[in-house]
């Protein structure tokens, strides 16, 4: 035994596992939080049963977002009595004293201070013991990630915070104002996960469309410019963004670069305008309308996908009709479908006229169908044709899957070293939510 790698000051290693509630920001922020810790003193369990540390990066969007972690937590507990269990995110930033009052949590530590994180277990866990490797904790906004782990694209936080209010939403409660990371540091991180092997960057943010936007900068489309212009084998992606943001310089710029993917997330929420402006969501179904067709006229087969709440306040049945048709009009090629639910300390958890649970039921089942028929049409018009797939994982015995640029899942028979890299696919069948083809 090599005496020299034994030192008494050394504590044992502890292994960490991490559970990421919610968006895509908490996703990232978790990579952040994973490469704080020191590797001489953590490592990352690969299964829970080697965990002595669990930290559960949580969402608040809801209350079922916040009884899913409450849950988790006594799950957690209960399995494995030993260890050390930390809760941050928004739930942790909205509600600590709640969290704390558990007798299963050890430390809740909010979105504020995510970057001490390593630092504060340390000191619980070791005392008075410095951790003098330990790196320099920054914020967010100036921190970077080296990989993302378990997953073949990579997020990249640009920007923090949203001041929209919109009234059902608890969001800029719990992640605060807009702020945005400097260019120069998304810059770098981006080449370098690319000259890594990243074939994917995916830009994320709380209101990523407002980026730069509170320090009077020119905002989003001059960054994409400088990415989507690195050197490398690669495509860049944005998350959510919304219709006024969607502006034909951009719309443009994603038409005419072939590394920018012709998919936009641009949530609707309602479709009709009332409900609309109950929500304090500033724009009209025209407005929506208007951008999508011209994305569609500029733009090669895009892919436009939503969000729509159903069963907001006061929200009569003629209301949710028009919405119905309004999504047939527009055809997404994907929906995501919510029934409101009140989140308290929002300006619509104190509105009068609730739907019932019945109503947004069966709204939601309706909806539902919608949304399936425009998916089966859109899926249906890359029948016969070839495309370009990121392979992400592997479904069954020789069956692989992985995205298209319009944000499609693809199935095929493939090879485990294909995971991580481009194939092209040609397209043989459509199933319910994803396409089926041979590797060309």
């Amino acid at each position: 035994m090599n005496e020299e790698l034994i030192h008494p000051l050394v504590p044992p290693l502890k292994k960490i596992a991490f559970v990421t509630l919610g968006c895509k920001v908490n996703q990232y922020e978790t990579q952040i939080i994973r490469e704080s810790f020191p590797p001489q003193f953590y490592g990352n369990a690969e299964r829970h049963e080697e965990a002595d540390i669990f930290i559960i990066n949580t969402c608040t969007v809801t209350s079922r977002s916040d009884q899913k972690t409450r849950k988790i937590i006594r799950n957690l507990k209960k399995s494995y009595p030993n260890a050390f269990i930390v809760i941050t995110g928004c739930y942790a930033e909205r509600s600590a004293e709640e969290l704390e009052s558990m007798p299963e949590v050890d430390l809740v530590v909010g979105n504020k201070d995510k970057q001490k994180i390593a630092e504060k277990i340390h000191g619980i866990l070791h005392g008075s013991s410095p951790l003098p490797c330990l790196p320099k904790q920054e914020d967010f906004l100036h921190s970077s990630i080296s990989e993302f782990h378990d997953h073949t694209r990579a997020f990249v936080k640009i920007q923090e915070g949203c001041e929209s209010f919109c009234s059902y939403c608890i969001i800029p409660y719990v992640r605060g104002p807009l702020k945005s990371k400097p260019k120069d540091i998304i810059i770098q991180e981006s080449k370098n996960l690319i000259a890594q092997g990243t074939k994917e960057i995916v830009l994320v943010g709380i209101h990523l469309g407002q980026y730069g936007k509170e320090a009077g900068q020119a905002g989003l489309y001059p960054l994409l410019q400088d990415l989507a212009n690195l050197e490398g084998d690669y495509r860049l992606r944005l998350t959510s963004i919304e219709i006024h943001e969607v502006t034909p310089l951009l719309i443009d710029f994603i038409a005419s670069h072939p590394k920018m993917t012709p998919h936009l997330h641009i949530p609707l929420q309602s479709g009709e305008d009332s409900v609309l402006q109950r929500m304090n969501r500033k724009y009209t179904t025209q407005d929506f309308f208007n951008t999508c067709e011209m994305v569609r006229d500029k733009i090669s087969y895009p892919a436009i996908t939503t969000d729509v709440i159903v069963g907001f306040p006061g929200e009569t049945q003629e209301q949710f009709e028009k919405t119905a048709k309004f999504c047939e009009k527009i055809g997404f090629s994907r929906m995501h479908i919510f029934p409101y639910a009140d989140r308290e300390g929002t300006v619509a958890s104190q509105m009068g006229d609730k739907v019932s649970e019945e109503a947004k039921k069966r709204r939601v089942e309706m909806l539902t169908q919608i949304a399936q028929k425009s998916q089966t049409k859109y899926l249906e018009g890359f029948l016969g044709k070839t495309i370009r797939v990121l392979v992400e994982q592997q479904e069954k015995d020789r069956i692989f899957s992985g995205l298209d640029e319009h944000y499609v899942r693809v199935q095929f028979v493939g090879s485990q070293e294909q995971i991580g890299h481009f194939v092209s696919v040609k397209i043989l069948e459509t199933e319910k939510d994803y396409l089926k083809g041979i590797l060309e």
